[in-house]
């Protein structure tokens, strides 16, 4: 994950997904309102952070509202962001992904 206006990725592990927004694991909290892009099997995925909550230990569960994706077909018959399918794969089968 890309935080834009800082240096350097961000190691997150996807943890779930709906239709226009993601949760992922994170080492770091971020405010809400910063802007970050998801890489994901050769897509990107640009949105803001809803939220930052601190759970256990040191991860941190961050919530994206998705606004575009670029690299994938991501998009409903209507022309709406929809990552269930750029994620139908994982989804079938349970298994986190790391972005």
């Amino acid at each position: 994950m890309r935080v834009h206006g800082t240096p350097g990725p961000y190691l997150v592990t996807i943890l779930d997904v709906s239709t226009a927004g993601l949760r992922v694991d994170s080492s770091t909290s971020f405010p809400a309102g910063t802007t970050v892009t998801v890489c994901y099997h050769g897509s990107e995925m640009t949105g803001q952070i809803r939220y930052s909550r601190e759970m256990e230990g040191d991860q941190v569960h961050v919530g994206i509202q998705v606004e575009t994706v670029t690299g994938a077909l991501a998009q409903s018959e209507t022309g709406e962001i929809d990552l269930m399918l750029l994620f139908r794969e994982q989804i079938r089968g349970k298994t986190p992904s790391h972005a």
